[in-house]
């Protein structure tokens, strides 16, 4: 009978623990609706608030998808609990409370959703003033990436009082008032007193509410007077530099005979050298960081080689040695064919070259052995090699044993490189009508239509009205002007500290279609594009 009873007493405490789950029913009409606000106590935009807690009823059970959507404005100290409970959500003030005579606003953004489809809410807030009225001022606009165009979500837009604003503000303390762009990049604060405000937008990566030196940021350079509604405020997101322009990074000397020198942005800078008999190369490297390479025969493990930066700002002297019993850099020489029918066969070598028995090089036609018209030495590390090659004929090039013969003494391996060029019909051609090219000083660039915008074609100075671009491979291609305001022929980057704004950029509104042995003639007037100012979307 007790074994009976137990059986009993469990089988009951399933059937609950099932009545318990909230479970969609069966069949019937998808749920498509959102859930609803049924009430909210207190009462929603109420004044002289002075509650611990907040209850929000909906018109059924709902959860919280992503708190992180939920914005509260301002910053309190130290954040309330929200909490999903049944049919309603509740928000409970612990020991932080809110400010006297402030207007705050709780923006749930897409966070609220039905328990069931998960519904969302679209941008439900609640709002309350612990003074006698609410603010009523609004600040909006649209966030974008600076170099793309592009929108820039889930950016925090900080407001800060123009009263007491200094430079270490940002780092400090938390923006006065403050909300998050959406997918679209647009952003709205509400709710705000009449006051002047800086803005700075920025990346918030590790959420603690304040701006990072290294977070992605954008600023309106004057304080902005929030008066019943600012809108339409155009912010361009960059990332900051890493470091001030000639800023030397890091030197090496693990190679006997080789020194390098990493340098951020290397500009208007002057690099000499204590010996004779130096051969210096020049490497462009990605993040603005480049390095300058130097090579010597003569200076041994026990030498130092001494190097002097100039720039118009800064002299800097600086000394290597290589690591004792240390190997000299390897020696490699490689070819990069022709792939463009206007394009030259090239020779680099990883290390500079001392001679080159020019005989010992050839191309190879089927089974004739012929000799280029034409070497051109364009430094210790890089020749030219000219050859009348037909288009879409295979060639191979040899380069004998023993060939060249580098500084330190060494000679190269036997070389083999296929070289097969297209032809011209493989390519496509775009001939522009371009109108209002002096309008502004611009970079006028044709780019890859993706997210690379691989620069396909550029020019900066004395741009024609009537422009060919040539051999094109066939793709989808974008228009995009940069206004080149320092006339420098690159897009410059923004700076918060010296409240210089990223240089602006344009796109031309429709990709442009290049097809094989197809010319295709595009007006642009440069004036309308840059008087688009719409994001790419």
């Amino acid at each position: 009978m007790l074994k009976l009873s137990k059986k009993i007493c469990y089988l009951a405490l399933i059937i609950l623990a099932s009545c318990a789950q909230q479970q969609p029913p069966d069949g019937g009409i998808k749920d498509e609706k959102p859930p609803q606000v049924a009430g909210t106590r207190p009462q929603n935009k109420s004044t002289k608030f002075g509650a611990d807690k907040i209850t929000i009823k909906f018109d059924e059970y709902v959860q919280i998808k992503d708190p992180s959507q939920i914005v509260i404005s301002p910053i309190l100290k130290e954040k309330p609990t929200i909490e999903a409970n049944g049919k309603q959500i509740e928000i409970q003030f612990l020991r932080s409370k809110p400010e006297p005579n402030t207007t705050y606003t709780i923006n749930f953004g897409n966070s609220i959703a039905d328990i069931n489809e998960a519904n969302v809410l679209s941008s439900f807030s609640y709002v309350f003033s612990t003074g006698d009225f609410l603010d009523s001022n609004t600040v909006g606009g649209t966030v974008v990436n600076s170099f793309t165009n592009k929108p820039e979500k889930d950016i925090m837009v900080g407001l800060y009082k123009q009263v007491g604003f200094t430079d270490s503000t940002l780092q400090k303390n938390y923006p006065n008032y403050f909300g998050k762009s959406k997918e679209t990049g647009e952003f709205l604060i509400e709710n705000l007193p009449d006051d002047s405000f800086y803005l700075v937008a920025f990346k918030d990566e590790n959420l603690d509410n304040k701006y990072q030196k290294n977070e992605n940021v954008a600023f309106v350079i004057n304080p902005i007077l929030a008066r019943e509604e600012t809108a339409n405020l155009a912010l361009k997101l960059f990332t900051p530099e890493s470091y001030l322009p000639n800023t030397l990074l890091d030197t090496i000397s693990k190679q006997k005979g080789k020194y390098q020198l990493a340098i951020y942005n290397p500009t208007d800078i002057n690099i000499t050298t204590n010996l004779n008999g130096i051969y210096s190369q020049y490497l462009r490297g990605k993040n603005n960081i480049d390095t300058f390479n130097f090579y010597s025969k003569e200076l041994q493990d026990t030498g130092y080689l001494k190097l002097t930066i100039t720039t118009k700002d800064s002299l800097q002297k600086i000394q290597l040695k290589s690591r004792s019993k240390s190997k000299y850099p390897e020696f490699l020489l490689y070819a990069v064919a022709p792939i463009k029918p206007i394009d030259t066969l090239k020779l680099y070598s990883s290390t500079p070259i001392d001679s080159i028995t020019v005989k010992q090089m050839q191309i190879k036609d089927d089974t004739l052995y012929l000799i280029p018209n034409y070497f051109k030495q364009v430094s210790n590390f890089e020749w030219h090699i000219y050859y009348p090659f037909a288009e879409g004929k295979s060639y191979t090039l040899l380069i004998k044993d023993s060939a060249t013969k580098d500084i330190y003494g060494r000679y190269n391996k036997s070389l083999t490189t296929l070289i097969t060029s297209k032809t011209t019909k493989e390519f496509g051609t775009i001939k522009f009508q371009l109108s209002n090219t002096k309008f502004e000083p611009i970079l006028f660039q044709l780019v890859s239509d993706d997210l690379e915008e691989k620069v396909v074609f550029e020019q900066s100075k004395n741009i024609p009205q009537e422009l060919i671009v040539n051999y094109i491979n066939p793709g989808n291609y974008k228009l995009k002007v940069v206004l080149d305001r320092n006339k420098n022929g690159k897009w410059d980057n923004g700076n918060l500290k010296k409240r210089e704004q990223p240089e602006d950029v344009f796109y031309y509104n429709q990709a442009i279609t290049v097809k094989a042995n197809w010319d295709i003639e595009q007006s642009i007037d440069i004036k309308q594009i840059i008087s688009n100012l719409k994001p790419i979307k």
